[in-house]
């Protein structure tokens, strides 16, 4: 079993403002999809695995919360479980990178961090357009033996 974090492919489109659109300048992204943007931003600040590094433990702990619920069933019912990492478990590991973009943990951790963009616009790094947090996804892989 390995999990995965990564970025759902949404498409940036047609989400310029009107002043961007008179004065010829795009956004960032405009025509690349999540992914390609996540991972420019992957190169330049390594957000993923700085998410990952802080909240290791975490993330551990709820992995290890779905194996025992797995334990407990197999002793009291006697079989095994096929459940194994369920979208509850992916889902908690996903709402806490938003969180922790929506509240500015990355600020002064990452260099660069808050970004420019961020400070002039008064919002957290990452999330002007909201598809980047949003595309963020968790998933197990099963590795075969």
């Amino acid at each position: 079993m390995k999990l995965q974090l990564g970025f759902n492919s949404i498409p940036y489109s047609g989400q310029t403002t009107a002043r961007q659109r008179r004065s010829g300048k795009g956004f960032y992204g405009q025509g690349k999809n999540t992914q390609q943007v996540a991972n420019e931003l992957e190169i330049r600040y390594n957000l993923v695995e700085t998410f990952y590094n802080m909240e290791e433990d975490n993330i551990i702990d709820i992995l290890e919360d779905a194996f025992a619920e797995d334990i407990d069933e197999i002793l009291t019912m006697g079989k095994p479980s096929r459940k194994g990492i369920s979208d509850r478990e992916t889902k908690k590991i996903e709402a806490i990178f938003r969180e922790k973009l929506d509240r500015h943990e990355y600020d002064g951790v990452i260099s660069g961090v808050p970004t420019k963009a961020s400070q002039r616009e008064g919002r957290p790094s990452f999330v002007k357009t909201g598809l980047y947090r949003k595309a963020f996804t968790v998933w197990v892989e099963d590795l075969e033996e």
